[in-house]
């Protein structure tokens, strides 16, 4: 029974995030959009390696 509804979850992820992807490109997301959230992304992940970078140095001790 676990198995079954852990199969039904996944397909209903997978069916909201394939939704999420015919929603953004059948509402005309620009390109300038696209690379705006790539941006947004980018910047995310440069904050969470200078936070687990300082974590490591605050743990380290140094």
């Amino acid at each position: 029974m676990i198995g079954v509804n852990a199969a039904l979850a996944r397909h209903a992820s997978d069916r909201c995030g394939n939704r999420m992807i015919e929603i953004f490109f059948k509402e005309g997301a620009t390109g300038a959009t696209f690379w705006q959230q790539l941006m947004q992304l980018w910047e995310l992940i440069v904050m969470v390696c200078h936070f687990l970078l300082g974590l490591l140095k605050l743990l380290s001790g140094t």
